[in-house]
């Protein structure tokens, strides 16, 4: 089973009432989708060879798609997509992180690997995707931090040319019983999600969502 990301036209007339993957849509395909009026694949695939995303976001200042992806059983992994960027195939399930999984089954190349990989050791289990930081509190602008449901760590991933590195973020919170989702708001600050624990944190200091002394403006 592969997944991939869809992306389709709201305001768009649909081709004449024409079904598209399968149902009468309401909606317009855009130019550059992976497989636009072929047998290959659903015309709203933008990206493709993916298992399960948890969870994909836009960086507010350069546009770039990062797209955090479940493993099946040893690797986690991110996906930097460029902006313009269109019908790239991350490789599962041929490959788990870069990895080899199921070397038989069709993997046609160009693929695309991974900026960012970890492996299931220390307790880790299943990744959470973040954002790249555009706030202003933490010294983190233009780094990407995401964590691990199980061990409830936080990573920051940093750019060094084309490569990323990553660290283990120190002051991630240790009260967390589960780590299930980020968030940003309009601030471009970061909160994170505890599932089992039911609250939601901002991610700097751990204080309750409901925090006051923000600036209002538009995180673009």
């Amino acid at each position: 089973m592969k997944g991939g990301i869809l992306r389709i036209d709201i305001d768009g007339p649909a081709p004449g009432g024409a079904e598209l993957c399968g149902i009468v849509s309401n909606y317009a395909i855009p130019p550059g989708n992976a497989f636009p009026g072929t047998n290959d694949g659903c015309d709203e695939i933008l990206h493709y060879g993916l298992r399960n995303p948890w969870r994909f976001s836009f960086d507010a200042v350069s546009g770039e798609l990062w797209i955090a992806d479940v493993g099946q059983t040893d690797w986690e992994e991110v996906n930097q997509v460029p902006a313009a960027a269109t019908g790239l195939n991350f490789a599962w399930p041929c490959l788990e992180g870069t990895h080899d999984f199921n070397p038989g089954a069709e993997c046609t190349p160009p693929l695309t690997s991974p900026v960012i990989e970890y492996s299931h050791s220390e307790g880790n289990c299943s990744i959470t995707g973040g954002y790249v930081y555009r706030g202003s509190r933490l010294p983190l602008q233009g780094r990407y931090l995401y964590g691990d449901w199980c061990s409830r760590r936080i990573w920051i991933a940093t750019r060094a040319g084309d490569a990323w590195s990553s660290e283990e973020w120190a002051a991630a919170p240790g009260i967390l019983n589960s780590l299930s989702s980020f968030g940003q708001d309009e601030n471009c600050e970061l909160y994170v999600a505890d599932r089992n624990g039911q609250a939601v944190y901002r991610i700097d200091d751990t204080e309750r969502l409901f925090a006051d002394g923000y600036e209002a403006r538009s995180c673009r």
